[in-house]
């Protein structure tokens, strides 16, 4: 397609540095532009305001990319899985006359801060060791070390080679450790001298 003038978003996947371009144009079309850079475009009208809804799952999949995997994420001190993805207004020209093109952008907004509980439920079954690891990670930041450990044996048990697990298991020794050592410091407290 000519992409002399370009008009819409740009969406960052943040874990894995993918881009895309969503586009609005006179065509549909989408392919790949360049290593990690793909392109999405749909027709909209030239010179009057339109509403366009997106749904970044089923751009995902009309390219061919896999969905970013949830990340956890602490939202007021609440960890939770989350998907990083970045979105980022844009608009651009090439070989266009100064002054020519003018770019307006209406407010933008999600449909739902809710996710999908059908489509979580699906994502959970394809890959529990996520879910198991935000059970954990909500354990941990509550203190509770015993619970935490049991969700991140059993994310190894399903991943063995998930690195956080391993990392968090590693943390939670470690805390352990520092507190074993912490408990007879306190117990040796100086006698306050008279008067001092």
């Amino acid at each position: 397609p000519e992409l002399d003038v370009l008009y819409g978003f740009e969406v960052v996947i943040t874990r894995s540095d993918q881009r895309i371009w969503i586009l609005y144009g006179d065509e549909a079309s989408q392919g790949q532009l360049q290593d990690n850079l793909w392109y999405w475009m749909r027709p909209a009208p030239r010179g009057i305001w339109s509403l366009q809804t997106i749904d970044v799952r089923q751009i995902l999949s009309d390219l061919e990319l896999d969905l970013p995997v949830a990340e956890n994420f602490v939202r007021y001190d609440v960890v939770g899985p989350t998907l990083m993805i970045n979105f980022r207004l844009m608009g651009g020209a090439r070989n266009q006359p100064p002054g020519a093109l003018a770019f307006e952008f209406g407010p933008v907004q999600s449909r739902s801060v809710l996710p999908d509980p059908d489509e979580m439920t699906r994502e959970y079954l394809a890959q529990p060791e996520v879910f198991v690891m935000w059970r954990g990670d909500y354990n941990l930041l509550a203190r509770n070390y015993d619970k935490a450990l049991d969700y991140y044996t059993t994310a190894l048990e399903l991943n063995p080679s998930l690195d956080e697990a391993h990392y968090r298991i590693a943390l939670i020794d470690l805390i352990r450790n520092e507190q074993q050592i912490a408990l007879p410091a306190t117990n040796e407290v100086p006698a306050a001298s008279p008067g001092g």
